[in-house]
């Protein structure tokens, strides 16, 4: 299985809890990568030619991928898989502290469409909302209006603040949870199969 971790703005993937998550889980066996990205606040960011530049770090989607993103960049995250191609549905996506909006003019191109929340929900198996009621860069609402939209599972877990520490073990729960459980809902699941039994 492979983890694709998305470093938050004004980081880089020796930052924060990226590196002993990324070793972490490389040593239970995943693929991990934590691909370095231009995101700086102060610069403006062009939203389309950032998406393109992951397309070429991160590449297709397949049911073995689960994409982690920090902050700003858990909204990053939702707007690669709204723009990349995939062979299949990717496993999850673990959105962690994210922002519903943000002021910041810089950084409006995450922000300037909607995400399609009638189509995004259906283009992973499942998502997940880590936040800390106790975050004081972005209230605890946003994270649940984002599960509220994408149907995720919110995981509130008090005093970690806005996840810019060193490590955070509820992260490493979440993804081995998510690797080892079945996912409950498969779209088309629940149709009859026509084709049962013809040869």
């Amino acid at each position: 299985m492979r983890v694709t971790i998305i470093h938050g703005f004004n980081a880089t993937p020796q930052d924060h809890f990226y590196p002993w998550l990324a070793d972490t889980l490389r040593a239970k066996g995943y693929e991990v990568q934590v691909p370095e990205l231009p995101l700086k606040t102060g610069e403006e960011l062009e939203a389309e030619a950032l998406l393109k530049l992951m397309n070429e770090k991160i590449g297709l989607l397949t049911h073995d991928d689960i994409v982690v993103g920090h902050s700003l960049s858990a909204v990053l995250a939702l707007r690669y898989l709204e723009y990349v191609e995939m062979k299949s549905t990717p496993r999850a996506f673990v959105l962690v502290a994210p922002p519903w909006k943000v002021g910041a003019s810089e950084v409006q191109g995450l922000f300037m469409t909607n995400l399609d929340y009638d189509v995004v929900p259906w283009k992973a198996g499942e998502f997940v909302v880590v936040h800390s009621p106790d975050d004081d860069m972005v209230p605890f609402d946003h994270a649940k209006k984002w599960a509220e939209v994408l149907k995720a599972k919110l995981v509130d877990v008090p005093g970690n603040d806005h996840y810019m520490g060193k490590e955070y073990p509820i992260l490493l729960d979440v993804i081995e949870d998510l690797k080892h459980h079945p996912i409950e809902y498969e779209p088309g699941a629940s149709l009859l199969d026509a084709y049962k039994g013809i040869r």
